[in-house]
């Protein structure tokens, strides 16, 4: 299951990837941005990139990530298949992402791509009452090694493909679709717990020490 996703990317480098697909990025003048970090866990703040109404432009803004379910759970992903998101598109940037291979988060692993050092993932945002704008993750049925630590998997968008996620009048559901895991690489972040031994395992090792010595 995912726990988080890191983030180290310079916002010089999101400049410049935008430019390149000629989307011009406009960044909070009074506001500080997001901190970098090795895990942002849901409900903590983390910068998305969204369009700026019907311009051409886009802009970083530093939102909540997750806003309280119906039943007071905390939305931090929402499953892509079957949906039409034609507003509150972001993406969200992130060298990283934190799975794990248990519920209680035991048996980290760090998730990366190996062509590129960081990437944006599919996000949805809304305003949330008493929280202000959150967003969350889209996901889709995991595939490949990330099949080991989860059902589901965050979409990692192409990047000839970010322009199309930004633009509200684009489908863009094409887009939505798992990464090529030859893509991925994954590391062990928590190092494999050694089996404890049984006690009558201890003691028969501890005799036949005691019979060798004699």
């Amino acid at each position: 299951m995912c726990i988080g996703f890191g983030v180290s990317t310079e916002v010089t480098e999101m400049e410049d990837a935008l430019d390149h697909l000629r989307i011009p990025l406009v960044l909070p003048m009074r506001r500080a941005l997001a901190p970098k970090r090795d895990l942002a866990s849901p409900g903590d703040s983390a910068d998305v990139i969204r369009p700026i109404g019907r311009s051409q432009l886009a802009e970083l803004s530093t939102l909540r990530w997750s806003w309280p379910g119906l039943r007071g759970k905390p939305v931090s992903t929402f499953r892509a298949e079957g949906l039409r998101f034609t507003h509150g598109r972001c993406l969200t940037p992130a060298t990283h992402l934190v799975m794990s291979r248990t519920a209680d988060g035991r048996g980290r692993v760090r998730v990366e791509l190996a062509d590129a050092p960081w990437f944006c993932m599919a996000g949805f945002w809304r305003r949330a009452p008493g929280h202000g704008d959150a967003f969350a993750l889209l996901t889709l049925p995991a595939r490949g090694p990330v099949s080991d630590l989860g059902a589901r998997q965050a979409v990692i968008l192409d990047r000839s493909d970010w322009a199309g996620w930004l633009d509200d009048a684009n489908d863009a559901r094409d887009s939505l679709r798992p990464v090529d895991p030859a893509r991925l690489r994954l590391t062990e972040l928590d190092p494999p717990r050694r089996p404890r031994s049984h006690p009558d395992a201890r003691n028969l090792e501890a005799n036949r020490l005691l019979d060798n010595s004699g």
